[in-house]
């Protein structure tokens, strides 16, 4: 079986191009999403529209310069996507090392020189050995906030959405058997999917991941599953 690639991105190859390469295509794109989603910061001080559009291209290239940087980071990252089920994306929080903690696609990730800092509610850990890249490179973008001009304080924070990697849960059949010891006790109704599918199909895959971080996300040890959305046509 192939290796699901998400609908929602372009792929691109070690040999030809990275994100920092895609967002650098469209400066002139990300200047002006500067200018849209910050209006208020840059009319805050009643400049010309010229040194707003100069004070934006120079928040970019700062921008820029610290993806570039944060880009030599291998493996997750904090910040970057996890397909945990048929397009359902949960994002990196807090990198410990040997595991990782999820959270939702939000705002609150800071960017500053070589890292990405995120403050919000943080799901509970979970080994890095369950993640893995995609055959291609897929990115999605999302949002990021960093100081403009590099100088902190109150109010000086502007918002732009920039590409970060996105992973999948594993598909290697130890990982996913691992995964199915640790919910093979939990009360589930008879005909979730995780019964009704044969656990070599993607739906089987799909629905044992989804129900994993459902699982991990309210910190239940056994709990009970009304059911799950399934797409019965790939059967």
């Amino acid at each position: 079986m192939g290796t699901h690639v998400p609908l929602f991105a372009f792929c691109i190859s070690h040999q030809s191009k990275n994100a920092l390469t895609m967002i650098a295509m469209k400066k002139e794109e990300k200047v002006n999403e500067l200018l849209n989603t910050n209006s208020l910061f840059y009319k805050g001080d009643k400049h010309s529209e010229l040194l707003q559009i100069q004070q934006a291209e120079k928040d970019f290239d700062i921008i820029q310069s610290r993806l570039q940087a944060y880009d030599q980071v291998k493996g997750p990252r904090v910040g970057d996507f996890l397909n945990i089920s048929y397009g359902k994306y949960v994002r990196f929080t807090h990198h410990w090392g040997d595991s990782i903690q999820t959270g939702p696609d939000s705002s609150g990730y800071c960017l500053t020189e070589n890292s990405i800092s995120y403050s919000g509610s943080l799901d509970p850990s979970i080994p890095i050995e369950l993640f893995e890249p995609y055959e291609y490179e897929p990115i999605k973008e999302g949002q990021i906030w960093a100081f403009s001009n590099g100088w902190a304080g109150a109010g000086r924070g502007v918002y732009l959405n920039v590409p970060f990697r996105v992973f999948q849960i594993s598909q290697q059949k130890e990982i996913l058997n691992k995964i199915g010891e640790q919910i093979k006790n939990d009360r589930l109704p008879e005909d979730h999917p995780l019964f009704i599918c044969d656990n070599d199909s993607s739906q089987w895959k799909g629905a044992l991941t989804e129900y994993y971080f459902y699982r991990a996300s309210y910190k239940l040890d056994k709990p009970i599953i009304k059911g799950c959305e399934i797409n019965r046509s790939n059967e």
